[in-house]
């Protein structure tokens, strides 16, 4: 059942690093579900201003974030990358979030925002 704050955008790259998709701004939501169909994506947040231009996304390397993933064999297992097949929370209030393609293979992605 959506709700009514929930903020949904799905995308898709063809070559390694390619955005895959880039949110509007999510600061209002604080749980994001991520889920790959296809490839490998990385996920990269915006912690700055939120504006499409001006933001500056980072990952674990800089900024403390990783994902839970769920239909794995081991579900508390936790990564910056998500493979095709595999659902992810990312958990937090970011600026913007961004999914970037990881190799070679073409990427496609989903991801919704919401508050909880």
């Amino acid at each position: 059942m959506p709700y009514p704050h929930d903020l949904k955008k799905s995308g898709a790259g063809v070559n390694d690093n390619d955005v895959v998709l880039t949110t509007e701004d999510v600061s209002g939501c604080n749980e994001h579900l991520i889920r790959a169909t296809a490839g490998t994506v990385d996920v990269e947040v915006a912690i700055n201003d939120g504006t499409v231009g001006g933001a500056t996304y980072t990952d674990s390397a800089t900024f403390p974030i990783s994902v839970m993933k769920l239909n794995v064999t081991n579900p508390s297992t936790w990564s910056l990358t998500i493979a095709a097949g595999e659902i992810a929370v990312l958990v937090g209030r970011f600026d913007r979030v961004r999914l970037r393609q990881n190799g070679a293979t073409a990427a496609a992605a989903h991801i919704s925002s919401y508050i909880r």
